[in-house]
């Protein structure tokens, strides 16, 4: 099976200023190049808005993965809003204590999908999620917006982070099963391994930080998706980048 995530989309308004980044061509490219990656599953792991969730742009967002005519899932990020964002692609069923998560079984994997809009991860889905654990002893997939960990990119690490990454990390670390977290939000590439939990921190469509700066600092524009494909005999993931797209030079 082929999974692509694509992450931080950060689609501004049809004439809100993003910084000079054409966010909108940038996510058209992604697309397209997903597409012709042939997956079997594409999952957006939050920030789908710029700032604020916006339905708009979650409609704007949603016919265009619609056209595609592949599978795909969503989940939010500190950027969205969750109840607006399972109103739009239809996914209100799935809404409990005003988070979107849920999970589902993919070619004999479990795979999470958590909410983090607030920051951190809420008590009842700190309860779901060790309901989740208590069943299999295979590999187990989450997606999730922020990663569980601090990372060692000290702007977002300090300013940033999951509010309680050390008990969510500690629930996936009790869960004595490989666990393989696939996230966003840092807009970098990294990938920690801690004991049985490797958590993957995917590239935006918008912009790279520089990991070592301790201040704001883009890093480059060029955009990603990270690719995983997977059976029950074989795991493998990376990240493929292309050229993002700017409104107007950035200096």
């Amino acid at each position: 099976m082929r999974i692509l995530q694509i992450t931080d989309l950060h689609i501004g308004g049809v004439q809100e200023d993003t910084f000079g980044v054409d966010v909108r061509k940038n996510f058209d490219t992604i697309l397209e190049k997903a597409r012709k990656s042939a997956p079997d599953l594409i999952v957006i792991t939050g920030d789908l808005c710029f700032e604020t969730g916006n339905k708009e742009i979650y409609y704007w967002i949603h016919s265009k993965l619609e056209s595609l005519n592949i599978p795909y899932s969503i989940i939010a990020g500190n950027h969205d809003d969750s109840s607006m964002m399972a109103e739009v692609f239809g996914l209100d069923n799935l809404m409990q204590q005003e988070a979107l998560y849920y999970g589902l079984m993919m070619e004999g994997h479990k795979v999470l999908y958590l909410d983090t809009s607030k920051n951190y991860l809420p008590k009842g889905q700190i309860d779901w999620l060790k309901d989740q654990l208590k069943t299999g002893n295979d590999r187990l997939i989450i997606f999730m917006h922020h990663p569980p960990a601090q990372v060692g990119v000290p702007f977002m690490d300090e300013n940033y982070p999951l509010e309680n990454y050390l008990e969510v990390q500690e629930i996936l670390l009790e869960s004595n099963r490989e666990v393989h977290v696939f996230c966003g939000h840092y807009h970098i590439e990294k990938t920690i391994c801690i004991d049985k939990l490797s958590i993957h921190i995917t590239p935006s469509t918008f912009f790279q930080l520089d990991q070592q700066s301790e201040s704001f600092k883009v890093d480059h524009h060029n955009i990603a998706y990270r690719q995983l494909d997977y059976s029950l005999s074989n795991f493998d993931t990376e990240v493929h980048y292309f050229r993002g797209h700017n409104l107007k030079k950035v200096i």
